[in-house]
């Protein structure tokens, strides 16, 4: 007796075994990542200093790559065209008028440039613009009348903006 307990036992072990074997599948985990660092730039294509002595309006193409909802701010140093004295910086600015246009975003602004003395943010939506292009139109609202070397300097960034972004 004791003989086939441990036959009945070895049987039930192999079948067991056997079984285990025929229902059991074989699986594979792959484990993949990366990343992409956000990018966003603007440039302009044909960097050419814009001089009012003449004319009232000029106007430059940017090329802009983001690879996420962006985020324009843009900041003027003195809020205008600053008349330079000699070495001493004068209260006389001449004001002009900024518009950008992002077409591929139906993104469009007009501001003046006083309002730009503290830097304003705009957002130009969901979408992203990955390779893109725009165009900048700065115009004088009046010739500049007093002698002189006039001045400022426009700032225009591009952030993501991560609100947008679902992040």
């Amino acid at each position: 007796m004791e003989r086939c307990d441990k036959a009945v036992i070895c049987f039930l072990i192999a079948f067991l075994t056997s079984l285990t074997n025929v229902y059991a599948n074989d699986s594979l985990t792959l484990s993949m990542s990366g990343v992409i660092e956000e990018r966003c730039v603007v440039g302009i294509v044909d960097s050419i200093p814009f001089d009012f002595s003449v004319e009232l309006s000029h106007t430059a193409n940017l090329s802009i790559e983001c690879n996420l909802p962006m985020l324009i701010a843009l900041r003027s140093d003195y809020g205008g065209l600053e008349l330079i004295d000699g070495s001493v910086e004068t209260s006389l600015v001449a004001e002009y008028q900024v518009e950008l246009n992002i077409d591929s975003l139906n993104f469009s602004l007009k501001q003046k440039s006083k309002e730009l003395i503290d830097e304003q943010r705009f957002i130009t939506g969901a979408d992203i613009p990955f390779n893109t292009s725009g165009m900048i139109k700065v115009s004088l609202f009046e010739p500049l009348k007093f002698a002189g070397e006039y001045q400022d300097t426009l700032h225009i960034d591009v952030y993501p903006n991560f609100v947008n972004s679902g992040i």
